[in-house]
């Protein structure tokens, strides 16, 4: 290869290394996009679907009240359809709730969480001291 080639080649190399390292610098500062902020959620006295926060452990309170138990009769709903489609058009796969018991312990996770700095880089998470997984007989994790 011809000295003129090799300087040629090495020119073009050093350009692209540079116009790489400037396109991955102009993405790390853009901001990350956020998360959705809303999540649905089913009125068991009504039927009706209505938004709450993404952070809310059901079951939450609906607009119609509670239940004539005196539970909260909001519950999550899973709901399939397209973006542009409509609420003529979604669909609810399937609905979710918690025992009290099963809540307040999702709720004691979720607000450990957001007062807890993340592991530092290359520690693995620990979930506390107090965290033991629950096998059944046969091993499996229940």
């Amino acid at each position: 290869m011809a000295p003129r080639s090799r300087q040629i080649l090495g020119l073009v190399a050093v350009v692209v290394v540079i116009l790489s390292l400037v396109a991955i610098w102009r993405q790390a500062r853009r901001p990350s996009p956020r998360g959705p902020e809303k999540q649905w959620f089913y009125d068991l006295n009504t039927g009706q679907l209505f938004p709450a926060a993404i952070t809310a452990i059901p079951p939450i309170a609906a607009p119609s009240g509670p239940l004539p138990d005196g539970s909260p009769a909001g519950v999550k709903a899973h709901v399939y359809g397209c973006r542009d489609c409509g609420a003529a058009n979604r669909v609810v796969a399937y609905l979710e709730t918690f025992t009290p018991a099963q809540k307040a312990q999702l709720e004691q996770w979720r607000d450990r969480a957001r007062r807890t700095a993340p592991p530092p880089d290359g520690q693995p998470f620990s979930p506390g001291p107090d965290f033991a997984a629950v096998l059944s007989g046969a091993g499996a994790l229940v």
